[in-house]
């Protein structure tokens, strides 16, 4: 193993509002079966804002000055003894859920919903430093898509993220359909893309932001050329949402929706303009109690899915490709800026307000 040293990281320290910028992390060592990687970009889920915030939710997960950030894009700088698909010098992106490969998800075809799941950032330490510590399994190797231009180490660093927006969308054939996708943050700003890319009949998004809204018709403008088509970007506030989304519609309502706000009047609504025997994709995790007119969503026959997080590895094979062909384009989310760690401050302000989708932090000042 190389000599311990010192790096830059962001800590969160428990139970207060915030992070802190710290200059004296120890730079972690490996074990036999893992990598060390050198973060070259590094990104922010919507699960770190809630971290920043010590929401209850989370709060208790997180260790007292855990190093955060589970959305990052490096170099590998060093292997463990018993690693034998990535070198050192390898470019790689990092997949956030270590499972323990025995349990009865894992061994089901199911390793996203593994009994005994450990979250980087969250349950050890992140990727929001100069360097980290992960499972060589858990270093998705993008060397030559970043070398041949086809993804940047920006969009790298959030495929994480990207994933479950792949995931939530693949879960029924878009081709044809009529979407609709509750809520432009990330999230839902990715799905547009993935479903206009699969040929989707006619994308329909709500938002209440107005900066989200500017985000999403921007993201239609590139993946839509097609002018006679008929995709809508509405205000989720707006009295009228549900009568305008069936007046889109034809009256016949919308064949699949994407919940990926969690939010119960966008969850609602979006339920009440699924047609009969739509499938609704729940994504969007609520912070609160739904009321759901249950003998509605029965006679309308409609098939719900429940989301948590990504297919391992199917959902990251998809992601890439739909990138690598050009079908999905994901730059504009990025914010213009890059930051420095000590930047943090700066750069969570933009997200909270709403102005960035996806920051990205340069740690080794790249």
């Amino acid at each position: 193993m190389k000599n311990i040293g010192i790096m830059n990281a962001l800590v969160k320290p428990y139970g207060t509002s915030g992070l802190k910028y710290i200059t004296d992390a120890v730079i972690p060592t490996i074990g036999p079966e893992d990598v060390l990687i050198k973060v070259i970009t590094a990104s922010v889920c919507g699960t770190d804002l809630h971290i920043y915030k010590s929401d209850p939710s989370i709060k208790d997960r997180v260790a007292d000055n855990q190093i955060i950030g589970h959305e990052f894009c490096g170099e590998v700088i060093e292997v463990g003894e018993r690693v034998t698909l990535l070198t050192e010098g390898d470019l790689v992106a990092s997949e956030s859920h270590i499972i323990d490969n025995t349990c009865f998800q894992c061994l089901n075809g199911q390793k996203h919903l593994c009994q005994n799941i450990s979250l980087i950032g969250i349950d050890r330490p992140g990727g929001l430093a100069q360097y980290v510590a992960i499972p060589a399994a858990n270093a998705i190797k993008f060397t030559d898509e970043i070398k041949n231009g086809k993804i940047s180490h920006e969009i790298a660093s959030f495929m994480d993220a990207y994933g479950n927006a792949v995931d939530t969308a693949m879960v029924v054939p878009l081709t044809a359909k009529t979407v609709l996708i509750t809520g432009c943050g990330p999230q839902g700003l990715m799905a547009i893309a993935i479903a206009l890319a699969s040929g989707a009949k006619q994308v329909i998004a709500t938002e209440v932001a107005e900066q989200r809204i500017s985000m999403a018709r921007e993201i239609i403008k590139i993946h839509s050329p097609n002018k006679n088509r008929n995709d809508l970007i509405l205000n989720g506030k707006d009295s009228e949402l549900v009568n305008k989304i069936y007046q889109a519609t034809d009256g016949l309502g919308i064949d699949v929706l994407l919940e990926m706000s969690g939010h119960p009047t966008a969850i609602s609504d979006g339920l009440a303009t699924l047609r009969n025997g739509g499938h609704a994709v729940i994504l969007g995790v609520s912070s609160g109690n739904i009321e759901l007119d249950w003998p509605d969503l029965i006679f309308k026959g409609i098939t719900m899915h429940f989301r948590y997080g990504r297919k391992l590895y199917q959902t990251w094979t998809d992601g890439r490709r739909l990138l690598e062909s050009g079908a999905v384009n994901l730059e504009t989310l990025v914010f213009k800026k890059t930051f420095k760690l000590e930047e943090f401050e700066e750069a969570f302000e933009g997200l909270f307000k709403g102005e960035a989708a996806k920051i990205i932090f340069s740690p080794n000042d790249r």
